[in-house]
């Protein structure tokens, strides 16, 4: 069985409403996280790049996605949800 992949969700305003897992080895449980600003929670400065760059280039029509390489952490996807949400995974290999 693979692992579940971690993820973390957001609202277009950046709260964090959901999640499950760390997304960085060490890192906080997403599950833990709900009402934080998401630059807030990630901490590591090329992650929150990354992730910055992905949610710009991001559509904003359900179901886009864009995924971003890290330097560190591996491959992040982002994904708009129906209601506009914005899913944060790491891909686990």
């Amino acid at each position: 069985a693979s692992a579940v992949a971690p993820w973390i969700e957001v609202t277009p305003a950046l709260a964090v409403t959901t999640g499950q897992g760390a997304l960085i080895t060490a890192g906080p449980d997403a599950s833990g996280l709900a009402g934080q600003h998401l630059l807030d929670v990630l901490t590591d400065a090329p992650l929150r790049n990354a992730v910055v760059q992905g949610l710009g280039a991001l559509g904003s029509a359900p179901g886009a996605e864009v995924t971003v390489p890290t330097p560190e952490h591996g491959t992040f996807t982002l994904s708009r949800q129906a209601g506009g949400n914005v899913r944060v995974a790491r891909l686990v290999r």
